[in-house]
């Protein structure tokens, strides 16, 4: 990662604006970035799907091992913690997915 020398904020990008939010947990702040005419809008809905439909088959994987009694049962409860946590992350990056999609649909 490079290193910043110089941030300057130029206010908020209008309504109509294409914009992607980089949350930067370290530093507890947000980077918003217009991409008008940086993002192929196509290729992204694209990726977004093939994202969406990867994270959705993993969290079905998590939830179905959790939902096993003989999993929870037998495994190390640090195991059980883990694979919770996957699953809540999974959860989260579904809703953000699909919100991400739904925004570049009506955008088109």
């Amino acid at each position: 990662m490079s290193k910043v020398t110089k941030l300057a904020t130029t206010g908020l990008p209008s309504a109509e604006s294409d914009v992607a939010l980089v949350v930067l947990s370290a530093l507890k702040s947000e980077l918003i970035i217009p991409l008008d005419g940086l993002v192929n809008r196509e290729e992204e809905l694209k990726r977004l799907t093939k994202d969406l439909q990867k994270t959705k088959e993993d969290l079905e994987f998590v939830t179905n091992k959790l939902s096993r009694p003989d999993f929870i049962a037998k495994a190390p409860e640090a195991l059980v913690t883990k694979e919770k946590a996957k699953q809540a992350d999974f959860e989260k990056r579904v809703v953000e997915l699909t919100a991400a999609l739904q925004k570049l649909q009506k955008k088109k």
